[in-house]
């Protein structure tokens, strides 16, 4: 699979990111590189916890990648999950973060099917 057809995979137009990082091949580096982060599984630990500071700054950090990356989805459930936890909103996040881990799932096992 191309970097191409891999952001076409996940809903998401790659034109954008190229025409903001103009390279495909840093953006294939930036989205292998992605794959290895973390934050989600820190989102999911903060939650679970009601570390909600935390949780705040894992989503907070996805969103960011998610947005610069380009990947739609996970920027918009990401953002969503940041603005209810920047507005105190804690009650009835459990589909939301349900939510971003699927379109985190989705991401990762496209970025996995990436030619080398």
């Amino acid at each position: 699979m191309t970097i191409r057809e891999m952001y076409e995979a996940i809903d998401s137009d790659f034109d954008v990111v190229l025409g903001r990082l103009k390279k495909e091949a840093m953006i294939s580096r930036l989205v292998k590189k992605y794959a290895e982060d973390k934050n989600v599984e820190m989102l999911c630990q903060s939650m679970e916890n009601g570390n909600y500071e935390d949780a705040f700054t894992a989503a907070h950090t996805i969103k960011g990648l998610a947005m610069n990356l380009g990947f739609g989805p996970l920027s918009d459930s990401s953002s969503e999950m940041t603005e209810r936890l920047r507005a105190g909103k804690y009650e009835n996040l459990e589909e939301l973060l349900e939510r971003v881990k699927t379109d985190h799932q989705n991401v990762i096992d496209q970025i996995e099917k990436l030619e080398d």
